[in-house]
């Protein structure tokens, strides 16, 4: 009787495992979130393995899906392994990492002084785009972004046709620090 109680207790899905493999494996953008949307929060684990993956393209597929997994009691611990994943070695990781970072469901005091200063830093990054990104996430906040920061920005940028989100970001920080 207790083996039995003990089985029917017991979860009847291994939910890393199905996150792991709704993240890796092909499938339609509409088909992967419905797998992960059913699974939600208490396939933590599997987001995890996805972003100690090898393939740049299943840490990039985490890091466009974490939306899905939120939960009260696993927030913090996704919130540091997006921090890390800001200095991926792709850029393509990187940029969906920022991008997932400031869309994490936190007050604005909490982004002001602990995510915009790690995306600020990204304004320095190798990739343009990945620089372009985060001068776009960085305009609401440019009273916390530093001048020369976005001067340099904006000075590594070779295509002024897609400036635009440097360009602006720095009219924002030096109408900020003429004030």
């Amino acid at each position: 009787m207790v083996e039995d109680v003990l089985k029917s207790a017991a979860p009847k899905d291994d939910f890393a495992r199905q996150v792991y493999e709704a993240i890796v494996t092909p499938r339609s953008w509409h088909a992967r979130r419905a797998a992960l949307s059913a699974v939600g929060a208490k396939g933590l684990d599997g987001w995890i393995q996805a972003l100690q993956s090898p393939n740049w393209m299943h840490r990039r597929t985490a890091m466009a899906n974490e939306g899905l997994l939120h939960s009260p009691e696993n927030m913090e611990i996704m919130i540091d392994l997006l921090k890390k994943s800001l200095s991926d070695a792709n850029k393509k990781v990187r940029r969906s990492a920022a991008e997932a970072l400031m869309r994490v469901p936190v007050d604005d005091a909490r982004k002001r002084t602990e995510f915009v200063p790690l995306l600020a830093a990204m304004l320095g990054d190798p990739s343009k785009r990945v620089r372009r990104m985060a001068a776009f996430f960085l305009l609401p906040y440019a009273d916390k972004v530093p001048v020369l920061s976005a001067v340099r920005a904006v000075r590594a940028e070779p295509e002024e046709s897609k400036r635009w989100p440097l360009d602006e970001l720095l009219k924002r920080v030096a109408e900020h620090a003429a004030k």
